[in-house]
């Protein structure tokens, strides 16, 4: 903008321009919807509310190019504290390097006074254990805050509370629909400087959860009328069910609408068509599942490149695993766990964690990273972590995380084992002064089972050769931790292992893995225990072994050979 303007052609200006990048948000134009409103939001009340929609959805942070994100540095040293919140919001979603979350949680206390939802990305910060320990308190503090301030990041993340029963709270879906309803008097305005269309996104939602498919679907294709296309993906999961079926017709209805939300850059439809095509692939013949591969990896690479969260996870899996067509190649798989784990999915820091027990981590890493990444997949929700947690806790390698422990983990630790003595369906413990048989199953293709009498920690390397395998696969799988549940185990759980160059070997489908897994499990399948920082068991008792081979719907035809 010209330092000749007068004070009225500059307004002019402004407005103009304030226009343009309504006009570009409604198309979901994000990178024409930077450029337009970057200046105009410094001085104009609506072109700022317009702007603020940009961070406020992460994935759209992934639509700005090198020279957009430059100039959006340039004017937050200026200290101008929208910018500071909108960069601080790049830095922390995307992760360019190793310092960026310790600057973003620079930017958003500068800014947090002027910009409230500067308090709520603090908030996540504080949450995710990036501001030292983990205080939940001061988590739920900085969001109450911010949604007292108006923030539409709070706003957003307590109505989420609400509908799915987060963070401790009851879920209550119609309680947002009223909410929200009370919130627009019935004025459902199109304007999205009016109603930002997040607000539709969310009652579509609540609608969902509360099974009411007509008002779900109105509020899902409003928001994306007013170009909010994050809500395709969540308007497609409203018809999930056809994507298990086995209607022709209805797999290709769900599939058109995900192809329609792939045309808008919805990276959650990316996602999900990959994963219907990683669901159906081993009922493909082989010249559709060579079709299907590149198209998957095309996907997934595409969701990733967009900010889906989960898709570094389920790429990096497929190659960790060799699945779907994809070579195993384990530096592959770490890189992209590693993207994972910039993308707070705690699967992602899971699997970091078992590839360096298992060391299959293809570069050096530093002492107390494992617990690192158990602790920080714990912290992001993955509950099955708190025994690992708590072990390495208890062998002296967290206590820069005493606090936090004890604050939150040790009460759940505490009532993990009183559940597993108190209340498991009056299951006694193990009778010490019985010795223990070390036994494992080996599960035939044909759905038969033998079973052995075998030491799998003393005798690790001799497990492979049992069904002439050079290396041996983890399964770790829903159905395997139920059954675990149901046998009243929490220090151990089942594990299955197969041969890891099995396919390569053309052995024959094994119809119990692949019930386990939804991929193709071939050849011998091998059932033990793992605690749960991955070392291996044997099981201890044969009728409880028979007992689950029963649950897997296995026929025992030897008990024990010496």
């Amino acid at each position: 903008m010209s330092d000749s303007m007068t004070d009225q052609e500059f307004q002019d200006t402004i407005l103009r321009q304030t226009d343009l990048g309504q006009q570009a948000l409604e198309k979901h134009e994000i990178s024409k919807a930077f450029d337009y409103l970057l200046i105009p939001s410094l001085f104009n009340a609506r072109a700022r509310l317009l702007f603020l929609m940009i961070p406020n959805t992460h994935t759209r942070l992934f639509l700005l190019n090198e020279e957009q994100v430059a100039r959006l540095k340039e004017t937050s040293d200026q200290q101008y504290p929208l910018h500071q919140y909108a960069y601080g919001r790049y830095l922390q979603i995307l992760q360019p390097d190793d310092n960026a979350i310790d600057e973003a949680i620079k930017l958003f206390e500068a800014a947090k006074d002027d910009v409230p939802d500067a308090l709520c990305a603090l908030a996540y910060l504080v949450r995710d254990g990036h501001c030292g320990q983990v205080n939940l308190r001061k988590y739920n503090e900085l969001v109450d805050q911010a949604f007292q301030k108006d923030s539409m990041l709070a706003n957003r993340k307590i109505c989420l509370r609400r509908i799915y029963g987060q963070d401790g709270v009851e879920a209550n879906p119609q309680f947002v629909v009223d909410s929200i309803n009370k919130m627009l008097e019935g004025e459902e305005s199109e304007d999205i400087a009016v109603v930002d269309p997040v607000y539709y996104m969310t009652l579509g939602s609540a609608y969902n959860e509360l099974k009411d498919l007509e008002k779900s679907e109105k509020y899902f294709l409003k928001a994306i009328r007013m170009g909010q296309y994050e809500a395709y993906y969540r308007y497609c999961l409203m018809y999930d069910e056809c994507s298990k079926a086995d209607e022709k017709e209805k797999q290709e209805t769900y599939l058109a609408m995900l192809d329609e939300g792939c045309k808008h850059d919805d990276p959650g439809c990316y996602f999900f068509r990959a994963m219907f095509n990683m669901e159906h692939y081993k009922k493909f013949n082989k010249e559709t599942q060579e079709e299907k591969t590149p198209e998957i990896k095309s996907d997934l690479e595409t969701a990733i490149r967009l900010g889906y969260d989960n898709a570094p996870y389920v790429l990096g899996m497929a190659y960790y695993y060799g699945d779907y067509g994809f070579e195993e190649d384990n530096t592959e798989a770490w890189n992209l766990f590693t993207e994972g784990s910039h993308r707070e999915d705690p699967n992602a820091f899971t699997m970091l964690a078992r590839m360096i027990y298992d060391k299959t981590n293809p570069y050096e890493v530093s002492e107390g990273l494992e617990c690192f990444c158990e602790l920080n997949a714990l912290r992001r929700g993955d509950e099955d972590r708190l025994m690992a947690v708590m072990d390495y806790f208890y062998s002296g390698r967290l206590e820069y995380a005493r606090d936090e422990v004890y604050a939150i983990y040790m009460s759940r630790y505490e009532k993990m084992k009183k559940d597993f003595h108190d209340k498991f369906w009056g299951k006694k413990p193990r009778d010490p002064n019985k010795p223990a048989m070390n036994l494992i199953a080996i599960i035939k293709p044909d759905g038969k089972a033998f079973i052995h009498k075998f030491n799998v920690e003393e005798n690790w390397d001799d497990l492979a050769p049992m069904i002439d395998a050079r290396r041996l696969d983890a399964i770790r799988t829903q159905p395997l931790y139920d059954i675990s549940k149901k046998m009243h185990y929490t220090d151990t759980h089942i594990i299955a292992w197969v041969d890891n160059r099995g396919l390569l070997r053309g052995l024959p489908e094994n119809r119990i893995g692949c019930m386990l897994y939804p991929g193709s499990i071939v050849g011998d399948l091998i059932l033990t225990l793992e605690d749960n920082r991955y070392d291996p068991k044997s099981f201890d008792d044969l009728d409880e072994l028979k007992k689950i081979l029963a649950e897997l719907g296995v026929k025992t035809e030897n008990i024990i050979i010496e």
